[in-house]
């Protein structure tokens, strides 16, 4: 198959080049020899007019006209790999293509870094591009297929999307290495009544209020849009305590104590999810692989 004479292989080979970071590999992984290779590149760019690879004593890096072929040439490949499977079963298809995966507020969990570099092992060809998605907006973004999948706290609502649990997480209190509090290794919240918490988006406010019930209404509480950068700044700035993942705890941040809430349980899902009537070959092994990551870990 071609188009005005580039073939869905010179696709690939753009693809290829650009994602392994040079000819010598991506020759291995087409089986080409390297000077085969070089002659279809600049084939291609004879075709189109302009040059997609900049050639150095360090390799070849790819130009800004390269770049926007690049991102045609993902989708072409991506839907042809989807063409393919039609007539054949998943298992025996090469998949070829790209996922846009979105982050809601979120840390991202040591387990969900080492699966991601676990897929990237096995999966070179499939390429993820990461997005940062606020948690007001995650949901809609994979409805509207912005993004292919998402990962969000399960607090928010989902009900229409297909979701996986990855792994839990928990609230803690963050506060002041030198606070007055911080010799006592859980806190009551009786001693925060003093106190104004912050809070990093509306969503987080409203399922901590929910677990706590009415007892935020007793004390000072302060909203701010920001993610946790900010946060940690305005909490050694004496702004207040906040409330923040138990991930972040492992980064173990200067001048900052984490801290559970004593009789109150915060814990909450990461999830991951998707729009089932969007899935395609590559998104359909993403989910498939983490759930079989999710699996292994059992």
């Amino acid at each position: 198959m071609s188009i005005h004479g580039i073939s869905i292989f010179d696709l690939k080979c753009v693809h290829f080049i650009e994602s392994s970071g040079g000819l010598r590999r991506a020759a291995r992984l087409l089986d080409m020899s390297i000077p085969a290779l070089s002659r279809r590149v600049t084939r291609i760019e004879n075709l189109l007019g302009f040059t997609l690879f900049e050639r150095g004593h360090r390799g070849m890096r790819i130009t800004p006209y390269g770049k926007r072929v690049l991102i045609h040439a993902r989708r072409i490949l991506g839907e042809a790999a989807h063409l393919k499977a039609l007539g054949q079963s998943i298992g025996e298809t090469e998949i070829i293509g790209e996922i846009r995966l979105g982050l809601a507020d979120v840390p991202v969990h040591p387990l969900l870094e080492s699966s991601l570099a676990r897929w990237r092992q096995l999966n070179p060809q499939i390429r993820i591009e990461i997005y940062d998605v606020g948690n007001h907006e995650i949901i809609a973004s994979i409805q509207n297929r912005r993004i292919d999948a998402g990962v969000f706290p399960n607090f928010l609502v989902a009900e229409s999307l297909p979701c996986i649990s990855l792994y839990s997480d928990n609230f803690m209190i963050m506060m002041r290495a030198d606070h007055d509090l911080a010799n006592r290794q859980t806190l009551l919240f009786e001693q925060l009544s003093s106190e104004t918490l912050l809070f990093r988006s509306i969503s987080h406010r409203e399922y901590i209020s929910h677990n706590l019930d009415v007892y935020l209404d007793k004390i000072s509480t302060s909203v701010h849009s920001t993610g946790i950068d900010p946060l940690l700044s305005l909490v050694r700035a004496g702004f207040g305590m906040a409330f923040a993942e138990a991930t972040y705890a492992r980064q173990n941040a200067p001048g900052i104590l984490f801290r559970n809430l004593e009789n109150f349980d915060f814990r909450f899902d990461i999830l991951l999810g998707w729009a089932e009537q969007a899935e395609d070959p590559a998104l359909g092994r993403f989910i498939a692989f983490m759930r079989n990551q999710l699996q292994d870990r059992k």
